[in-house]
């Protein structure tokens, strides 16, 4: 997790590609804002590729305390490759 001052920014948007290898019965991948869920991978095992996620952030501007957490929760009854993310960004004005 890593936290981000938007103070004086709007229209925010956090983009970043996934790539998920989960048992989706046990195990889950999550993304939080200030401890409140925005995205969940859903009800499958494995993305097929690289999948682009984009967030509107906006009810968080003018924020100096914004928190961005990346959760992936596996327990060990199917050992599978987890949970990847790349090219994340930030944008607003």
């Amino acid at each position: 997790s890593k936290t981000f001052d938007f103070t004086g920014k709007s229209n925010i948007h956090l983009q970043l590609y996934v790539w998920v290898n989960c048992f989706y019965t046990f195990d889950w991948c999550k993304i939080y804002i200030n401890n409140t869920e925005v995205w969940d991978y859903g009800s499958h095992n494995t993305s097929p590729s690289w999948e682009l996620v984009n967030l509107d952030l906006s009810a968080y501007s003018n924020n100096n305390n914004v928190e961005i957490k990346f959760e992936l929760f596996a327990t060990t009854v199917v050992e599978r490759a987890g949970f990847y993310i790349d090219d994340i960004k930030i944008e607003g004005n």
